[in-house]
């Protein structure tokens, strides 16, 4: 055994290296997609060096002003950027002196060793302004800084003068200290004289493109006063440079009091060039590093830690990371996997307080002493006097470390790779509670100085600082035993960045706190210490007397207690909790709001799951103790939702009068030989249990009713349906199946072993998921609202919807998953979402039963079956096919509407959560306009409404069970018009069906008034009357609207439709599509073999021999015959599809001969002609058809290039049965990612290329034909977007010479592809008959 334990030890530590290795591919390959173009490169490189000199010019003239005077900027265009707090205005300060332009001492380029991962690309410019400009105490009482804004302004003079594009912000969310951003316009050409310094300048700027969109590029001129401005140790924490005399006259402060925040914000700026000298010199040659600094700035990036005010800044990572290498913890010969983790374990673990943590050496401990006493964390500079975390709020840093912990464990799965350095955590998705608090002017001008008036003075004007600071002192204390971890957004009423000529004016408007909460957040009691000791008085102080009561506790113990609210308010003891100590400790009576609940949705558990689970828990423990059966019950599964608390249930005292729903049991029985091998006796058997134990009960427990396949049990006005699973049931009829005793399909044995095998499984993976995760049953709850809420739910099964719910609980975003029903539903929402279903499984990895090389080998076979899977595949460890219940639904069509409305309603959700309060309630709300046909039935057929009655009692009458007739209708109109139209319910309403044509013309429009529906009997007979509704849908008693989706080109229905041809087309494309959907249902393996049969069982004999090169005679030889009559050819488009700009795609052809090619060449007849080598899979010899590739193209003789229409078999996998537009995506993807397939070469003479294609919309439709296409246009060629690949004429493929567009689709072509030719009406049938008439061609349309 212990062998075997080092072997497994072994054998982790290989796939952890192995994994470790694929992480740090990703990241050399993830790194090197963000370099800026030597293109780009050289035109930032110019406009830098224009900006210089500019701003260096001796040219520039700046007249002299005062201080105090700023009217004369508006004159040239700017408005002056700041603002002195405290109500003070710079007209009306008392200043002495002038301001006069002096050029800058020097202006420095830093950055290019950055790699720069922010949503733009900017260069770092810093101006070092002049000597003389400053006096010697100008760092006092705001003078440095209205000195500096002058000096900002006059380069923005010199810039606007020279057509540079310019805004102003802020330099670290620091209102006092503004700068400027210029932008590089695209197209300009600038002249440089100095090309030393262009060559000297070898930036590497790297840069984030998201969505395809590449955002501005330009410069960020910050401005610092030169070093001779001050010594670093007058800007000490406890020294004074901003006297409270001069920011309010009329009160009297001590005048020596400390101002850290005003003094680290001077320093900051005067230390800037000797920082940005010291970080380029430590990265400059350390490429590893700045690889690793880039990953950990997109890490921050999309978890927003960098960009607040209060966040984990620049200069504080490069520090960090140079305090690392000087303490010897990372070094240059790691990977960068290692230097991440090594990061990531230093920010968790390093204790700030204690570690003395700063670049420069030998500083006295009492400078720590002293930073320590005013800020919560402290990291010093080179100089020792300026602290580089003086922003960092003890929150927001410990959402760091939580952050980091997570990143450590992702690390080491190359999987996550996307989680940590692509996909965003925004704030709106980090927690589960959020609380918004107003923040009202009055308390900022009046309550907040009067409470701390020398931090009022010290922040100058950023009184957020001072709200969160004390917040979060007060939340660590209230919230210590519901909150685990919380964090604040602050929202202003203005962004950091404005226009040069507009005024700005920011004010923070309301703060959202948001908190991940623990097990009993919602207690509703606080319980204290005990009754009269020292601790008491301590909480009785801080909470006050007047909410303080004592309370005598089960264990008999008497404690301070506070009760917040009643038991039905208990979701918003968070937020009661907050306002009172805003409110007792800071004078805070802002509004506050839970912005994290649903209205009119209960997160608990209703009385309906109380009466169930009790209900439940008895049968449970009477059926565990039974003796009196020949075999024993060994498990009872709880296969239902309902026992779960996952699927809502009508409240008991509201039944209906005419159904009841029963909740499924499952019984498995102990292993005997007395089963038997013969399926019909262990059916027998079954009933013949089910009678037996329904005497026991009846006998001795609660009424039950055996029937031939179940047991129904009526206890506590719950209805139980028992089942016995048998498993090997389903190996008896696999065997049967085998000998040929049964017939039965192999669709019929896949169903029931789902229902006898998979099923309970996953009923039990889900069942302990809603036992270990609270909000799961809610989150669930929730997610079947709002599906059914957009008459979706019979789309996806509610044990499908619940094991994508489960994912976000079991593989978490964060590190901890959901825990409240309203973070749950967000995930679940961005889940859904952002999921590419297309490219990648969901792998729901219940209890890590599933192994790294398991999960490996699903998505391997789901890429390689990716053409023939469902849209939707789902992996479990109970379903290793992943489509057990996904084979059928939801098709593509509806998945992609499932996905933008949980895209939408995400976004709102999020919304809500920020800044725009939004109705949460249009989330479950869907327009009903958008469909085609609206049927609103009868109020006294619904039976899933509350309508209060008697509660059902029971007797020896059983009761109605499990039959909505709104169900039974719905399934009549599926089975008679499926294939041409979709059906669209709410479950949760069911007053309302509707329909929505997106197939066929016959079902267009006609609509019914509600009132009529409920009130008049002639309205219902006729809805529920299957056959009138047949002769309604039969297209002519309807009348097509003008506004129906459906008629999207009006001229479609102007083309003459009534011809013999016209009917014939019309008939046999809707027989077509039919036969298409039977096949759908057919098992893949029966697909693959007849397919294969069909186009590669005879080319196999004479692709063994060898393949030499056979010259075209006019002796037909038949092994070159071997694929005769197997294209798929297109009929004349004579019948317009109403539903042509919805599922048709038109694709150009070029001139050039019809064939297919695998490495030889054939034509239409199925002569080959041509042999040749490419990079086709299977181009090369091999031995059958089993890496076989077979092509549909087009080849143009004078480019000698291969045109790939369509794909039949690629790399020995069958095409031809799966629709076209996944078909046409799969051949272009692997036409297009190869690079090999455009080279041409002596052993490769034929390049292969993808056409291009569009919807047919008229719009998309004349866009393509306008392109500039690298061949000559033959015709176009119409497909319908589910056809599949079959031989001989197809009506699912149109054909049209460009020139008939305009006379049959109303499109226009320009008039290189008119072919001289006039648009006439009759000129194209007439050029059909005459071509049908030369060329003998027969066609299917007679």
């Amino acid at each position: 055994m212990k062998r075997k334990a080092e072997i497994s030890t072994i054998q982790l530590e290989g796939d952890l290296n192995e994994s470790r290795r694929l992480m740090n591919v990703m990241m050399d390959d993830f790194t090197s997609d963000f370099t800026l173009s030597p293109i780009s490169r050289s035109k930032l490189q110019c406009f830098v060096e224009h900006l210089k000199s500019l701003i260096l010019s001796k040219d520039t003239h700046i007249a002299e002003s005062e201080l105090s005077d700023n009217s004369w900027l508006l004159k040239k265009g700017i408005c002056f950027p700041l603002s002195l707090p405290f109500g003070l205005k710079v007209s009306e300060l008392k200043c002495h002196g002038k301001c006069r332009w002096k050029l800058p001492e020097s202006v420095n380029v830093f950055g290019y060793w950055r790699m720069n991962t922010r949503e733009d690309v900017f260069i770092d410019m810093n101006v070092v302004m002049s000597k003389e400009y400053f006096g010697s105490r100008d760092f006092l009482n705001f003078t440095y800084h209205i000195k500096r804004a002058y000096y900002v302004c006059g380069v923005a003079i010199i810039l606007k003068q020279g057509e540079i594009d310019l805004d102003f912000t802020i330099e670290d969310h620091d209102q006092m200290k503004p700068m400027l951003i210029a932008y590089m316009k695209e197209g300009r050409k600038f002249e440089i004289n100095n090309r030393a310094l262009l060559s000297l300048f070898y930036m590497q700027i790297k840069f984030v493109k998201k969505n395809n969109i590449n955002r501005k590029i330009g410069v960020r001129i910050h401005f610092s006063p030169p070093d001779s401005f001050a010594k670093p140790f007058r800007f000490r924490p406890t020294n004074n440079n901003l006297r409270p005399s001069f920011c309010f006259q009329n009160k009297k402060y001590d005048e020596n009091s400390p101002t850290p925040f005003y003094n680290n914000g001077i320093i900051a700026d005067l230390v800037r060039d000797r920082l940005e000298v010291h970080f380029e010199n430590f990265f400059k040659k350390k490429a590893i590093f700045i690889k690793a600094v880039m990953l950990i700035q997109c890490w921050l990036q999309n978890r927003n830690f960098d960009k607040r005010s209060d966040g984990f800044g620049d200069f504080l990572l490069y520090a960090w990371f140079i305090y690392l290498y000087n303490e010897k913890v990372i070094g240059e010969h790691m990977a960068i996997s290692d230097i991440l983790i090594t990061f990531f374990q230093s920010v968790v673990s390093v204790n700030w307080n204690d570690a003395q943590l700063g670049l420069a050496k030998d500083i006295d401990s009492s400078l720590y002493a002293q930073f320590g006493e005013y800020f919560d964390y402290t990291f010093l500079d080179v100089t020792g006097f300026y602290n580089l975390a003086a922003n960092l709020s003890c929150s927001a840093f410990n959402c760091i470390k939580d952050a980091a912990k997570s990143a450590i464990v992702k690390l080491n799965s190359f999987k996550d790779f996307d989680l940590l350095f692509v996909k965003e955590m925004p704030f709106t998705n980090y927690f589960d509670i959020y609380i918004r608090i107003s923040v009202p002017e009055t308390y900022i001008s009046s309550d907040l100085p009067s409470l701390f008036p020398l931090e009022y003075i010290d922040c100058c004007g950023n009184y957020s600082r001072i709200i969160v600071r004390y917040l979060t002192n007060l939340l660590l204390k209230a919230w210590n035993d519901r909150v685990d971890l919380f964090d604040f957004k602050q929202i202003f009423n203005l962004g950091i960045k404005w226009k040069v000529g507009e005024g700005w004016n920011r004010k923070i408007e309301s703060l959202i706190v948001g908190a991940r909460v623990i097990q009993g957040w919602n207690n509703i009691i606080t319980r204290g210490p005990f009754a009269k000791s020292n601790d008491a008085v301590k909480f009785q102080d801080f909470w006050g007397k007047d909410i303080c009561e004592l309370r005598k506790f089960p264990d008999n113990t008497i404690c301070e207690t506070i009760k917040w609210c009643d038991s039905k308010f208990a979701s918003s003891v968070l937020c009661r909790i907050c306002s009172h100590v805003a409110l007792r400790h800071m004078r805070l009576s802002g509004q506050l709001l839970v912005r994290s609940s649903i209205p009119n949705f209960n997160g608990g558990h209703s009385r309906s799951f109380t009466y169930i689970t009790n209900a439940y828990n008895r049968l449970y423990q009477f059926l565990r103790q039974l003796q009196d059966l020949p075999l024993q019950i060994t498990n009872i599964h709880p296969i239902s939702p309902h026992l779960r608390k996952t699927l809502s249930f009508f409240e008991l005292s509201y039944f209906s009068v005419f159904v009841q729903f029963y909740i499924s049991v499952g019984l498995t029985m102990e292993s005997s030989g007395k089963w038997g091998d013969n399926r019909e006796a262990v059916a027998l058997l079954k009933t013949a249990f089910y009678i037996a134990l329904a005497q026991i009960l009846n006998e001795q427990f609660s009424r039950a009713i055996p029937y031939q396949d179940y047991l129904i049990v009526v206890l506590d006005q719950v209805l139980f349906r028992l089942s016995i699973l048998y498993q090997r049931e389903v190996h008896l009829m696999q065997k049967d199946m085998n000998s040929g005793l049964i017939t039965s399909d192999e669709t019929y044995l896949k169903l029931q072993e789902r229902e006898i095998i998979i099923k309970p499984r996953l009923s039990a993976y889900l069942y302990s998921v809603s036992q270990l995760y609270p909000a799961f049953a809610a989150t669930c709850r929730l997610a079947h609202q709002w599906l059914s809420s957009h008459m979706l739910t019979d789309y996806i099964n509610d044990i499908i919807l619940e094991t994508i719910t489960a994912y976000i609980f079991v593989h978490p975003f964060t590190s901890v998953p959901p825990r409240s029903y309203y973070s749950g539903f967000l995930n679940f929402l961005i889940l859904l979402s952002s999921h590419n279903w297309l490219m990648k499984p969901l792998i729901v990895n219940f209890n890590n039963e599933l192994t790294e090389d398991e999960m490996n080998e699903m998505e391997t076979t789901f890429i390689k079956m990716r053409p023939v899977l469902p849209s939707m595949v789902i992996f479990t460890p109970a379903d290793s096919t992943g489509i057990r219940w996904t084979r059928e639904e939801p098709q593509p069509l509806i998945l992609k509407r499932i996905v933008c409305l949980a895209s939408s309603s995400a976004i709102l959700l999020q919304r809500n959560l920020d800044s725009i309060p939004v109705v949460i309630k249009s989330i479950f709300a869907t327009d009903i306009n958008v469909y085609d046909v609206i049927i609103t039935l009868n109020n006294e057929h619904i039976v899933r409404k509350r309508n209060r009655c008697r509660r059902f009692v029971a007797t020896k009458y059983l009761p109605v069970f499990d039959y909505d007739p709104v169900e039974k209708f719905l399934q009549s109109l599926r089975a008679n018009f499926a294939t041409v139209a979709f059906f669209f319910f709410d479950k949760s309403k069911d007053n309302q069906k509707s329909g929505s044509n997106t197939c066929v013309s016959s079902v267009t429009y006609f609509t019914m008034e509600n009132e009529e529906l409920l009130n008049g009997s002639m309205v219902y007979n006729e809805v529920f009357d299957v056959d009138g509704l047949i002769m309604k849908f039969s297209g002519d008693a309807i009348e097509l609207s003008p506004q129906s989706v459906s008629s999207g080109h009006p001229r479609y229905t102007f083309y003459k439709n009534v011809a013999r041809a016209e009917e014939v087309q019309r008939k046999r494309r809707a027989e077509f599509l039919e036969r298409q959907k039977e096949c759908v249902f057919i098992i893949f393996k029966h697909q693959n073999i007849n397919t294969r049969n069909l186009f590669l069982d005879k080319a196999d004999k004479a692709d063994q021999e060898a393949m030499d090169v056979v010259e075209i005679s006019s002796n037909k030889n038949k092994r070159n015959e071997k694929y005769a009559d197997v294209l798929m050819l297109s009929e004349w488009l004579v019948d317009i599809p109403t539903n042509l700009s919805s599922e048709w795609i038109m694709v150009p052809c070029p001139v050039g001969k019809r064939l297919k090619g695998v490495t030889s060449a054939y034509n239409k007849k199925g002569n080959r002609f041509k042999q040749f080598r490419s990079y086709l899979p299977g181009s090369i010899r091999s031995k059958g058809s089993e890496n076989a590739t077979l092509l549909d193209c087009i080849l143009s003789y004078e480019t000698n290039t291969f045109y790939c229409l369509d794909v039949i078999v690629w790399n020995g996998i069958i095409q031809s049965d799966v629709t076209f537009d996944c078909r046409l995506f799969f051949i272009n993807s692997r036409i297009n990612e190869n690079q090999n397939f455009g080279e041409r070469s002596k052993e490769n003479p034929f390049v292969f290329k993808s056409l291009p294609y569009c919807y047919c919309q008229i719009n998309a439709m004349e866009n393509l034909l306008k392109s500039n296409l690298d061949f000559t246009i033959d015709g176009i060629l119409f497909y319908h977007s589910q056809v599949f690949y079959r031989s001989g004429q197809s009506p699912l493929v149109g054909w049209l010479k460009p020139w008939m567009l305009p006379e049959i689709l109303n499109v226009t072509v320009p008039q290189r592809l008119m072919d001289g030719k006039e648009t006439e009406i009759g000129a194209s049938q007439k050029f059909i008959d005459n071509y049908n008439i030369e060329h003998n061609h027969i066609s299917s349309l007679k």
